[in-house]
């Protein structure tokens, strides 16, 4: 996937959108989506589905949060250990793709009908089918529920360095390190998470990096894989060579939960 605009870039404008212009998106647009739905990867060997769907080919339902809403991105997986990684990962992707067309975006994880999209856009029933993502070009003016819903999310905000990235051990905040990684942990610390809670906590060793979360809730692991994301985006900007993998956890006794690595090859 190339995008028009650095990744760096393209993280820090990114902000959740739930309010958009009554512009429908063109059909060069709506087959540019589709297309990268067919490209998109994962590292995690999961199957993860991504599609495109127009507001105007179907009635689908947002309980309000959302308006005008020009298309929707969904996201399924057929289930699996890593699948919700899989997913926070690919719909991430093609999340910051979109707003490198201009595109306004929000996450939903559990403000939608499942069900409405489940029968307009035929998802099998047996399907993991976690979260949908709106589209749209962003409204001139936020409107009040926007600004009500970030702050109580405060999306605007970001933990401190010190409460989510490590060396060696989780009592010890990392310190010094090459200022490509730094760049790379920040846009980690800016990826976006449900209700703002980066349930991530980076272990940072020799020649590695293991992600941790807080919990083991299926939208935290989605969070995760979007965290995983904008890492190894930020790593391939910055010319660092790393691969995920799954080890044994480097620490055996720890309040978090071990999930994956990327190690420096």
């Amino acid at each position: 996937m190339s995008f028009t605009q650095s990744i760096p870039s393209l993280i820090r404008q990114r902000i959740s959108i739930r309010k958009y212009q009554n512009v429908s998106l063109s059909t060069e647009v709506i087959t540019d989506l589709q297309s990268q739905c067919q490209n998109q990867q994962n590292p995690f060997d999961a199957d993860v589905t991504l599609q495109i769907a127009s507001s105007s080919t179907a009635k689908l339902g947002t309980y309000g949060m959302i308006k005008s809403a020009q298309a929707f991105i969904t996201a399924t997986a057929v289930r699996s250990p890593s699948a919700y990684f899989a997913l926070g990962f690919e719909a991430e992707a093609l999340v910051l793709y979109a707003t490198s067309l201009g595109l306004g975006s929000c996450i939903l994880g559990g403000t939608y009908n499942k069900k409405q999209f489940q029968n307009s856009l035929s998802i099998p029933e047996d399907c993991l089918f976690p979260l949908v993502v709106s589209l749209g070009y962003p409204a001139d003016q936020d409107s009040l529920l926007s600004r009500i819903s970030r702050k109580a999310v405060k999306s605007a905000t970001r933990k401190p360095v010190e409460s989510l990235f490590f060396a060696d051990n989780f009592q010890t905040s990392l310190a010094q390190v090459s200022s490509s990684l730094r760049d790379c942990l920040e846009m980690v610390r800016l990826a976006p998470s449900s209700q703002n809670s980066q349930p991530w906590r980076l272990l940072v060793t020799d020649r590695a990096i293991h992600f941790y979360a807080v919990d083991e809730k299926p939208m935290h692991q989605i969070d995760l894989g979007i965290a995983a994301y904008h890492f190894d985006a930020a790593a391939r900007y910055y010319d660092l060579a790393y691969s995920l993998v799954l080890l044994e956890p480097p620490l055996k006794s720890t309040p978090f939960v071990y999930c994956f690595s990327f190690i420096e090859e």
